[in-house]
């Protein structure tokens, strides 16, 4: 079977291919490649949809590609459309709103397409009942890098990690965060703060930190292993009157599988979608949205060794279990065998 993906870049960081379509569909597209081929192209290249079997869309919008989908149809081609976010309802702090007709082509091409593929069950429902669209629940998937295990069990770092892409994921919360993270740094003062994001205007509040930028998802993983981070933080929206809920509810629980699979302990907000998969104290830490919980959560890791150590081991391993690309690739197999 021959595939044809559609590239698409980051809506919030241009430059690079989306980290969305890199983990969700290339890479487990990668690890069948034994059983299917593919190719990338631009929606602006010439195509040839002759040649294929199947075109794979992820979150695209564009009038060019409701053409090639409705072209691909036209040709009895199947058509797969990934949606990993709920992109019908943005936070007002996202810089990656949709407008109205962003929104209309999405759907129709979601429409045109013989399976649509969405990330969690919370989503397909939402999916389902707000637009009248089936969807099959695929998850994401990881894919592990190799790395010294010793070498991160044994070694204590003075630097935490923060990964924060589409702005902060924070409302009413915001300002306590900072304080607690300002505290922090202000009486840990050999301790650095590395924050990798697209952009860094709502995070200004923060006393101090590195700007480490953002990376391509390809090599993403391997610069977050070199520094050996002692622990991660990941705070998010819990329960806030102001903020859409369906939004939040519909993400998937990516910064746990990317520090589960590079062995670096975490702090999660005690969201929905973190709850559903971080064990509180075994695989992480899961605090409420409360100056208290987040100063607790950051001094425990600090000083308790063996419970750092903990976390990161089981993580890993449960990770590597419950959330390995392979799974993924296994369902999207079984999809294109239909």
């Amino acid at each position: 079977m021959r595939l044809l993906v559609i590239e698409r870049n980051s809506y919030v960081d241009p430059q690079n291919l989306s980290r969305s379509m890199q983990e969700r569909v290339i890479a487990p597209l990668k690890a069948i490649s034994n059983n299917v081929q593919f190719d990338i192209k631009s929606e602006h290249q010439q195509i040839e949809l002759k040649n294929y079997d199947a075109v794979f869309f992820s979150r695209h919008k564009s009038e060019k590609c409701l053409e090639i989908a409705i072209q691909a149809a036209a040709l009895r081609k199947k058509i797969f459309y990934d949606l990993d976010d709920w992109v019908f309802e943005f936070p007002k702090n996202s810089i990656s709103g949709w407008s109205a007709r962003d929104i209309e082509r999405s759907l129709e091409i979601m429409r045109t397409s013989t399976t649509v593929i969405t990330s969690t069950e919370f989503l397909a429902h939402t999916l389902r009942s707000n637009q009248g669209i089936e969807s099959s629940v695929v998850p994401t998937g990881i894919d592990f890098k190799e790395f010294d295990f010793n070498k991160k069990l044994s070694h204590k770092s003075n630097k935490i990690v923060f990964v924060n892409g589409d702005n902060l994921k924070l409302e009413n919360f915001k300002d306590v965060f900072f304080k607690s993270i300002n505290s922090f740094l202000e009486t840990h003062l050999s301790f650095q703060l590395d924050i990798y994001a697209d952009t860094y205007k709502a995070l200004t509040e923060i006393s101090r930190f590195n700007k480490c930028g953002a990376y391509p998802w390809e090599s993403f993983k391997e610069v977050l292993l070199e520094p050996n981070y002692l622990f991660g933080i990941t705070p998010l929206i819990i329960d806030e009157d102001d903020a859409p809920s369906s939004f939040y509810k519909c993400k998937s629980p990516i910064k746990y599988y990317l520090f589960g699979s590079l062995m670096i302990p975490g702090i999660y907000s005690k969201s929905e979608i973190y709850k559903d998969v971080v064990v509180d104290r075994e695989t992480g830490l899961l605090v409420d949205n409360t100056y208290d919980a987040w100063a607790s959560a950051i001094n425990e890791l600090i000083h308790n060794d063996k419970l750092r150590q903990k976390i990161a081991i089981n993580a890993f391993q449960d990770v590597k279990k419950k959330h390995h690309v392979s799974i993924s690739a296994q369902k999207i197999h079984s999809l294109l065998s239909k």
